[in-house]
């Protein structure tokens, strides 16, 4: 299964060493290994909602089902990696001078300001798969109290009202640490993580060097 090339995530840029001093060499690579992270994370990302919206279009139930939720923990996952490499890239661009003086750094801020606005819960929604033993620790507290009306639950005056890898529609949802934490795995979603992905890419194409290819 080939996805529709609007939907495919591009390959890191190639950024070569040239002109950057010794005492930089290190954290530049350490900035190259993120993006080539962030690309990385974009095609995971990309693969769990097609693996999502294929088993989503099936009648039957039972194990499409199953790997519908496979899929929108593991774009969970991804969305979080995602917004690890990009604020390390934007955090260490600073320490190259080399390469900072040419970087477009407004636009690496930008990239970051989009994703977190796009994905406001990418990190509890992270922690919400990978540590599932919480939901089964009445001291962790990790329902909502009080009331509730969203993605089609009706509550009053609950107490530690729980939820865990609910699917409702494209949306995948959990409550964590007394909050409804949720994404889309949707192509909206992967188009604004090509978008925000495009942006940081296209921040270095001032460097000496600079290539990149297409998928």
């Amino acid at each position: 299964m080939q996805l529709d090339p609007r939907y495919q995530p591009p390959y890191a840029p190639m950024l070569l060493m040239h002109g950057v001093r010794e005492e930089e060499k290190e954290i530049a690579r350490a900035i190259t290994s993120n993006l080539n992270a962030l690309s990385t994370e974009a095609n995971n990302i990309a693969a769990a909602v097609a693996l999502f919206g294929l088993c989503a279009g099936k009648q039957e139930r039972g194990l499409w089902q199953d790997w519908m939720r496979v899929a929108a923990r593991d774009g969970a996952m991804s969305i979080r990696n995602f917004g690890e490499a990009l604020a390390k890239i934007r955090g260490l661009i600073g320490k190259v001078p080399t390469w900072c003086s040419v970087v477009d750094t407004k636009a690496l801020k930008s990239a970051e300001t989009t994703f977190k606005e796009t994905f406001p819960f990418a990190y509890k929604m992270r922690h919400s798969v990978a540590h599932p033993e919480l939901y089964n620790d009445p001291s962790k507290k990790m329902g909502i109290s009080g009331s509730m009306d969203e993605l089609g639950i009706r509550a009053n005056d609950v107490t530690n009202l729980s939820i865990q890898g609910l699917i409702t529609g494209v949306t995948f949802a959990s409550t964590f640490e007394g909050v409804l934490v949720r994404y889309d795995v949707s192509a909206e979603s992967l188009s604004a993580i090509i978008d925000i992905t495009n942006t940081c890419f296209s921040s270095f194409q001032r460097l000496e060097g600079f290539r990149r290819e297409v998928r």
